[in-house]
């Protein structure tokens, strides 16, 4: 080899060392830089992406396949919009670079991880409350949440459908028309899980009975399902404002309401059981803390100023 020549896969400096890191990774270089700067951002937040995916799997082993795989495709796709806007630098927001699209996938998965851990605890603690009231109590209560995973696709679909009209608005700094379409796809959202609602407040046993005919059961899926069924129409509304609000980056408001949701079941349902009331009150409290979700995340959403980001753009 002649003198001065360089090394393959590295320099004179680094040797070995270089030439390894270059062939490990793929590239050399630029390239090579801007991969670690991914991955060191990326692998920071493992932890989301892994407490995401172990609660999805919580939830699947429970039976319930439709919550995680909806979460899923929303933090994918939120990942693609965040990670895009963080590293292409859209709008008023910082060009990051491949740091931005790393935080892109953390932020995303991050939320989603939130979500499910809100989600999975909500029906664990509802679970253990119901328990004390007795296996048909139980039995009811489960009968009757098949009902609601069912609505949650119904309000995903009109929700994220939003997004990206809410977002376009958004971009565009047109604040009238940001909250227009996020309260026409909410209102809708409301309206097609009251007409639902509306029926099993109607017939309850029309969906209790394709599941089981014992009396004790079928009575106390009759109580859930007419307390629930009022909260219909507002948990529909509720859910799709958190869809719609991620559009405008604007979610603190949605998730305090799941938050007030999640301590007024576990006071209140503490309290009933204390007690020992009986457990058509505890499926009150549920049907109670819908609405209550759904107009704290009305007003809270209300109370958010859009525009911000708009503002501190025309100042700039």
């Amino acid at each position: 080899m002649a003198v001065g020549r360089r090394p393959c896969g590295g320099n004179l400096r680094f040797g070995r060392l270089e030439g390894a890191q270059d062939l490990a990774h793929g590239g050399r270089g630029k390239a090579l830089g801007e991969a670690i700067l991914y991955s060191n951002t990326a692998f920071s937040g493992a932890i989301a992406i892994w407490l995401f995916n172990t609660l999805a799997s919580v939830l699947r082993g429970s039976g319930d396949m439709k919550v995680p795989s909806v979460i899923g495709l929303l933090a994918a796709r939120a990942q693609i919009a965040t990670g895009g806007t963080l590293g292409l630098g859209l709008g008023p927001v910082r060009r990051l670079g491949m740091i931005g699209v790393g935080l892109g996938q953390v932020v995303a998965f991050g939320l989603g991880a939130l979500y499910l851990f809100w989600y999975l605890l909500t029906i664990l603690i509802f679970t253990g409350l119901v328990t004390q009231f007795g296996t048909a109590a139980l039995a009811g209560y489960g009968i009757g949440a098949r009902l609601e995973f069912l609505l949650i696709p119904v309000a995903f679909s009109i929700g994220v459908a939003s997004v990206p009209m809410v977002g376009m608005a958004f971009g565009a700094k047109d604040v009238v028309r940001d909250r227009r379409v996020a309260g026409i796809a909410a209102s809708l959202a409301a309206a097609a899980l009251g007409v639902i609602g509306g029926i099993v407040v109607v017939v309850p046993d029309a969906w209790s009975t394709l599941f089981t005919s014992d009396p004790a059961v079928i009575a106390a899926a009759r109580e859930y399902l007419i307390a629930a069924g009022a909260g219909f129409p507002f948990f529909g509304f509720g859910l799709c404002l958190y869809f719609a609000s991620q559009g405008s980056g604007k979610v603190l408001g949605p998730v305090i309401a799941g938050a007030i949701r999640l301590v007024m079941v576990a006071l209140g349902g503490w309290w009933l059981a204390a007690t020992a009331a009986e457990s058509w009150t505890l499926f009150a409290l549920a049907g109670a803390a819908m609405a209550v979700y759904g107009i704290s995340t009305g007003l809270l959403v209300r109370a958010t100023r859009w525009d911000a980001r708009a503002r501190v753009a025309a100042r700039s």
